[in-house]
């Protein structure tokens, strides 16, 4: 795969996704420090993705939906 094509792929997830951009590390580093906060004190066993919409894009599109 060339160059270009690679990043007309990355491209184009990322515009798929419900936000429009790549994930940094300060979007999982902010979900970590609320999770050890005190105001998530009573969550427990949950999954929480942190992809940018992109679950809820592969859900919808399953469904015959698309997300607003």
């Amino acid at each position: 795969m060339s160059t270009r094509d690679c990043r007309r792929t990355r491209v184009g997830r990322i515009n798929r996704q419900c936000v429009p951009r790549r994930g940094r590390p300060e979007d999982v580093a902010a979900l970590v420090a609320f999770l050890v906060s005190p105001s998530a004190s009573f969550i427990t066993g949950q999954s929480v993705h942190v992809d940018g919409g992109w679950l809820l894009h592969r859900v919808a599109n399953k469904q015959g939906d698309r997300p607003k």
